[in-house]
């Protein structure tokens, strides 16, 4: 049992994702915790078959025995501290914080606790703690009660030197914790830990907090000066000022609460059926679970008001940790009341005299500011039914006013609060974790559900149910109908149900009933109500747009912006905005009842909420509407608006930049001229400084209207000139689809400037273009475009003054250019750039410089535009000279049929070895009639003694076996017989008995030394096909190969293989480097530097001698291509 439980102490390996070792440490940690899984299932059956003996084994410390002995006498036992607690080390498995995919070790480590009876060792500990404390605080009741004992004096916030202990208390917690542990996996542990008396477990431990108290200081207040009866006034300082103390719950006892409701949530909610489940939140409701779980949502709050003006930060925490347990409580509640009677009558009931019950508890935690507590409080009042009753509520109450009392202000006031409490209901808030589509506003489905529209649309007319002037609150019952039909208008389905109920014609005369020049407490908050509701009834919904405006409610928004109230003018400025979003009917009427005017008074606005809706709607007006866009810059908004791109306000200048890229975007001559005047009057600046905002919706947007602006000459050199041409390259690498769109878009425009083209190439333009790795077709082919354009423009004057900035701008500048010159020029113009303007030699440093392994992109950049280079040489030389184009014949000067070849008739020499296995070869004498006299000598020194001297009919015999092998023999010879060799080897990973070469490597430095030139040049070509047939094969023996290729024609003077090689690094220079790593990279490209430079100043020169030839003979100038 020891060794199992030792087992169960499973390592933990962390490794960064990019780690090249990271699987091997997964599976590492797969292998671990699988043992610790099984140690955990062998300690269970160990426990099934022997409770007793393995109780005893594990809860009783390993001993071990001393040195001393006595042959009478047992050996003396004392404890080993280094595997002792046993127990300890599985509650500490199962404390920790597993993955999802360790799961199942915790499963394991639970179900060997459950079968060694852990639970019922601590709920009986817990249970015995907790009615000690309760006992305690009973004894501490009595004696306080008591008139002669001395009062004790309040001292550092403590009632009695009794008080529980944090350590204590931290033993409780985890109990309780382990409680919740053991009960999160399984269903049927649940239950056991319920039958086991857990519920009453946790219940005394709630009951704990209840009965102490302490007391925190809020500071010094005057006589008479008291907020509440819990605060009480310190023996400190006499006269008329007094140390206030508050009363409150101390801290180490509400986070027990916070533990303890974590765990009765989990036995409520954990696996099972539904039946299994609801007859177990009925046994814990039965024990009195619901009554304790009541206490919790009333826990009273502590008073920060004086303590944050001390900067004291204890009391600020107290509240988060009792807002925690609050919210777990009303999470348990709904658990429990879920779809059961029985607990949702025992949660109605009070639980004690004078204290709520459940539901008035929780209505108190609809009012709290925190989301959380807000939407586990709603969750618990709709699961115990609260939502239907209030439907009642609302029906039959507004039947009594209607038709029984009008002028009773009690009964507007339970309307008004129960309006109210069905709004909270209905308002989900939003979720820390991402919820599934069917549970998202699930609360909201709850509420319709149950009638709540049809209740409170007739709200909407109550007053010209009963006569506006009789109702005394009637102005706040439609504010909160306006608040709770906003609410409800969460969902399609929702927005057409409320329309279809008659929603639009009230909320439209609740419009009309408050005209803007009404002030008030009551008026104002009607119209703004009314107006969101208006919002979310319309959003995304066209059929209710168009019945918004049937229904007349266009002209009194309209009217609503003249208001002085901020938030009336806000909300109606809303309501416009999304009713003229995609309807055109809609636009036409708001701009004809006139609010463009008070519209742009609003973008002018300080109020960075007015503004923002203003010019929201602004720009919903003028999107697809010319002639909406052209009244809208008339009355003047184009100022305004740019004067919203220095707002501080962010939404406000993404919207400020749409509008600006919509006023630029024209369809005819009319409005070309508002491109210029956007940019005379200060826009590109503020624009170029969004573009390096960490908002990404700002980026895009002043992206978005640089594109826009830059369809214009001037405009094209107006933005280039305020720097904004780094921030759009910079938003390439931008990892969303629509930034690099709108950049791309935006560079193409200032492509089109001849006047831009030195600085867009002086930039590094071209290089990040072509090495951009754009996510959407319709970027890619923006910058195709862009790359054409370039190439068109960069000719003439333009061209000139590169290749003077070439030879004149600092080494960077000079580096980038001709990189972009590499690939945008023609070739008779690379010819001189590259040739005579000394672009070459910037291009070759920049490739081979020793800094490459710090700036590999350089050398990418030079790498591509050096192959660019090379392979429009090739296109030039082969035009001029066309007779290069062909490869010279390696082939021998003697050729025999091909049924010669190793055919022993007529043969006169025979080539053997006794390697491979022993082969022989027979050859004829007339075969090397022109090979070298370096090959016949080597046949001399390797002839053997004639064994029948004379005798010319036996053949001769070679000794090949310090020679060659038999492959690359054979090799030999079918190129002496046939002129070519068959390369049927391919280069793979495993290398075979010859190293993995090629037979066309290996020949190659039999006919170097040898000096057999035509099979040398042959072996060149074979290498050289193999490097083009190795395109799509890994990088690795690729690599390999292309090194051993580069060193070989080295030292065999191989210059077309070289060079052959030099090109093909150039092409594949991304890969190599990826294979090699950097540094190997600039020692291949240092190495292979001076053959590319050979082989492009040869070819150059051929080129250049060959263009004065033709213009000597057709008596041309020879002024440059320029």
């Amino acid at each position: 049992m020891p060794q199992l439980v030792d087992a169960l102490e499973c390592p933990r390996f962390f490794c960064s994702p990019d780690n090249k070792y990271k699987k091997f440490v997964d599976s590492a940690q797969a292998l671990g915790q699988e043992t610790c899984r099984r140690a955990a299932d062998a300690i269970q059956k160990i426990a099934v078959a022997d409770p007793e003996g393995s109780k005893r084994v594990v809860r009783t410390a390993v001993a071990t025995p001393t040195n001393e002995t006595n042959d009478a006498k047992k050996p003396p036992m004392v404890p080993s501290a280094t595997n002792g607690g046993m127990v300890d080390k599985m509650w500490a498995v199962l404390d920790r914080h597993f993955n999802p995919r360790e799961n199942k070790v915790q499963r394991a480590v639970a179900n060997a606790l459950i079968a060694l009876d852990e639970h019922e060792f601590i709920i009986g500990e817990l249970t015995k703690k907790s009615s000690a404390y309760i006992a305690n605080a009973d004894t501490l009741d009595f004696r306080q009660n008591d008139t002669k004992s001395d009062k004790k004096l309040l001292t550092h916030g403590v009632v009695d030197v009794s008080f529980p202990d944090d350590r204590t208390v931290e033993k409780m917690r985890r109990w309780a914790r382990h409680i919740g542990e053991l009960g999160r996996h399984y269903g049927e542990h649940s239950d056991i830990l319920v039958e086991a008396g857990a519920t009453q477990a946790l219940q005394t431990a709630l009951a704990v907090s209840t009965r102490y108290f302490a007391y925190e200081r809020l500071g010094d207040r005057e006589d008479g000066e008291y907020p509440n009866e819990s605060q009480k006034i310190g023996h400190f300082n006499p006269g008329t000022v007094h140390e206030v103390w508050e009363q409150c719950r101390p801290r180490s006892l509400v986070e027990l609460d916070k533990d303890v409701c974590s765990s009765i949530c989990v036995l409520l909610g954990s696996g099972g059926t539904d039946d299994e489940k609801k007859a177990r939140r009925a046994k814990m409701a039965r024990a009195g679970a619901h009554d304790a779980l009541v206490r919790m949502l009333d826990l009273p709050q502590p008073d920060v008001r004086d303590a944050l003006n001390l900067n004291m930060k204890r009391p600020q925490g107290n509240l988060a940790l009792v807002h925690e347990v609050t919210r777990r409580a009303a999470d348990a509640v709904c658990k429990m009341a879920t779809d059961n009677e029985t607990v949702k009558e025992l949660i109605l009931k009070p639980v004690g005299k004078g204290e709520p019950n459940g539901v008035s508890a929780l209505k108190i935690l609809l009012e709290r500011r925190d989301n959380k507590v807000q939407r586990a409080a709603a969750g618990a009042l709709i699961a115990l039914d609260e939502h239907r009753r209030l439907v009642a509520m609302i029906n039959e109450t507004r039947a009594k006013i209607v038709h029984l009392n009008p002028e009773d202000k009690n009964l507007f006031a339970q309307l008004k609060q129960s309006v109210r409490t069905l709004a909270e209901l209905a308002k989900d808030t939003p979720s820390t974790q991402p919820q599934p589509e069917e549970q998202e506003n699930k609360m909201v489905d709850q509420v319709v559900s149950a009638d709540a529209v049809e209740a409170i649309v007739p709200l909407l007319t109550l007053a010209k149910d009963i006569g506006e002037d009789r109702g005394p609150g009637i102005g706040d019952i439609e504010k909160e109908a306006c608040y709770a039909i906003g609410l409800l208008a969460s969902k399609e389905n929702h927005q057409n149900r409320i329309a279809d109920a008659g929603a639009l014609p009230g909320l439209v005369a609740l419009l009309k009933r408050y005209p803007p020049q009404m002030s008030g407490n009551v008026a104002p908050s009607v119209a703004r109500r009314a107006a969101d509701a208006v919002t979310n009834l319309a959003h995304e919904n066209n059929p209710i747009k168009n019945r918004v405006r049937t229904e007349g409610g266009i002209p009194p928004l309209v009217a609503l912006l003249e208001t002085r109230d901020a938030k009336v003018q806000r909300a109606a400025a809303s309501a416009l905005r999304t009713l003229a979003f995609k309807n055109n009917e809609n636009k036409e009427q708001i701009v004809e009842e006139g609010a463009l005017p008070m519209l742009i008074f609003m973008v002018r606005s300080g109020d960075p909420h007015i503004h923002y809706e203003a010019v929201g709607v602004i720009g919903n007006l003028v999107h697809s509407s010319n002639h909406i866009k052209r009244r809208v810059l008339d009355e003047g908004a184009l100022q305004p608006v740019i004067g919203l791109l220095s707002s501080e306000c962010n939404e406000s200048r993404r919207e400020a930049a749409l509008l600006l890229g919509q006023f630029a975007t024209t369809t005819d001559d009319t409005n070309i001229e508002y491109k210029i005047k956007i940019v005379q009057r200060g826009a590109v600046q503020p624009l170029i400084q969004m573009l390096n905002h960490t908002e990404s919706q700002l980026r895009e947007m002043a992206a978005f209207a640089l594109g826009r602006l830059a369809q214009n000459k001037d405009n094209q050199v107006g933005i280039c000139h305020a720097d904004g041409l780094r921030p759009l390259l910079d938003l390439l690498d931008s990892d969303e689809t629509n930034l690099q769109h709108n950049a791309a878009f935006a560079l193409y425009g200032l492509a089109d400037n001849e006047d831009n083209v030195p600085d867009i190439i002086r930039e590094g333009t071209v290089q990040r273009l072509m090495g951009g790795e754009l996510k959407a077709q319709p970027s890619k082919d923006c910058v195709n475009k862009t790359l054409k354009r370039l190439e068109e423009k960069v000719d003439g004057r333009v061209l000139k003054y590169l290749v003077y900035l070439m030879r004149s701008s600092n080494k960077d500048e000079q580096q980038r250019i001709a990189v972009a010159l590499a690939h945008l020029c023609s070739d008779d113009q690379q010819r001189v750039i590259f040739d005579e303007q000394g672009g070459l030699d910037i291009l070759l440093e920049m490739y081979s410089a020793s800094a490459g392994a710090l700036f590999p992109s350089a050398m990418k950049d030079a790498a591509g535009a050096l192959f660019k280079v090379s392979q429009n040489m090739k296109t030039l030389l082969s035009a001029r000279y066309p007779s290069d184009a062909v490869p010279l014949p390696a082939t021998p000067e003697t050729h025999l049929a091909d049924e010669h070849f190793n055919n022993p008739e007529l043969s006169d020499i025979v080539f053997f070895s006794d390697r491979d296995g022993g082969w022989e070869f027979h050859a004829h004498k007339i075969a090397f009639t022109h090979v070298s006299d370096e090959f016949h000598q080597l046949i001399d020194q390797h002839k053997v003694a004639d064994t029948q001297q004379g005798d010319s009919r036996i053949p001769v015999r070679v000794d090949m076996s310090d020679v060659m092998q038999k492959d690359e023999f054979h090799g030999l010879m079918r190129f002496v017989y046939q002129g070519n060799i068959l390369v049927e080897e391919e280069l793979t990973e495993e290398n075979d008995e010859n190293g993995g070469a090629p037979l066309a490597q290996r020949l190659l430095q039999f006919a170097h030394r040898y000096e057999m030139n035509g099979l040398k040049r042959h072996c060149e070509f074979c290498m050289e096909q193999i490097l083009t047939d190795m395109e799509d094969q890994k990088c690795d023996p690729k690599c390999v190969f292309l090194r051993e290729s580069i060193s070989l024609a080295g030292r065999c003077n191989a210059d077309d293989l070289i060079r052959a090689c030099a090109l093909h690094a150039l092409q594949h220079h991304e890969q190599i480097c990826k294979s090699i790593g950097d540094s190997e990279t600039v020692l291949l490209a240092q190495q292979i530097e001076p053959h590319i430079r050979q082989h492009l100043q040869s070819t150059m020169y051929r080129l250049r001698v060959k263009k004065d030839e033709c213009q000597l003979i057709n008596g041309v100038s020879t002024d440059n291509v320029f």
